[in-house]
């Protein structure tokens, strides 16, 4: 009898514990499924922005068209036609970088204010640009500052003495009117500078050699004065 009724707890508990360690595993795979599907959307989102609304279906013909615009507007250099290939097909503007990369690679000097002001480092490539026509699509990635904006380019304004080329539009999503963007760069320099016009802010773009920076221009502006008041204290 004491050993039928030990038999039976033993079922009973092996049950409760298999049924347990089902349930948990349950859970598991239930939570491990919750956060893929949250890291798919996020996936999602992300892909949304910076996936093209064009050129990946160009034809051969359309890429060498492109390329010999490109040639076009810079008359007074040399392009490099696979750096410009690969341009046509990348519409992401900047990658993350670190103040320590840049400064050696971008000579333009920074305070120690400047420094901690608040400005995003970021190393960007000319020929995401240089590839592009009016009616593209660039991105605007700029984590810092929460923004991730994807534009359209309107008009490219060429200065045929000088190695200087212009792209400027409006950001989508938002207020076209208002949301704007112009950026200008020069091939003989390694060198881009612009505006981007987003949110009720204005960001200044400063590039040299493939390194630099995007920061909001209230804090460029109170960089450069506390800049200055450092001078004249050491004066």
């Amino acid at each position: 009898m004491n050993k039928r009724i030990y038999l039976i707890i033993s079922v009973v508990l092996t049950v409760l514990v298999v049924s347990l360690l089902a349930w948990f595993i349950s859970g598991q795979q239930e939570t491990a499924d919750t956060a893929k599907a949250i890291a798919s959307k996020q996936n999602e989102q992300i892909d949304q922005v910076n996936s093209p609304k064009l050129n990946a279906n160009l034809t051969e013909t359309q890429v060498l068209q492109r390329i010999k615009d490109s040639h076009a507007r810079r008359k007074l250099v040399s392009l490099d036609e696979d750096k410009l290939r690969a341009g046509i097909f990348n519409q992401q503007m900047f990658n993350l970088s670190t103040v320590d990369t840049v400064s050696m690679h971008n000579p333009v000097p920074l305070t120690d204010t400047q420094k901690k002001d608040g400005r995003i480092f970021l190393r960007n490539d000319l020929y995401t640009l240089e590839a592009k026509n009016v009616g593209d699509q660039i991105v605007f990635n700029v984590p810092g500052y929460g923004l991730y904006r994807q534009a359209v380019i309107e008009r490219i304004e060429v200065d045929p003495d000088e190695d200087i080329v212009s792209w400027s539009g409006s950001l989508e999503g938002g207020d076209q009117n208002n949301e704007k963007f112009h950026i200008t760069q020069t091939i003989k320099d390694n060198f881009t500078m612009g505006t981007i016009t987003a949110d009720g802010k204005t960001y200044a773009i400063l590039m040299k050699n493939g390194y630099g920076w995007v920061n909001d221009v209230a804090n460029e502006s109170a960089a450069l004065e506390a800049a200055e008041k450092e001078t004249d204290h050491v004066h």
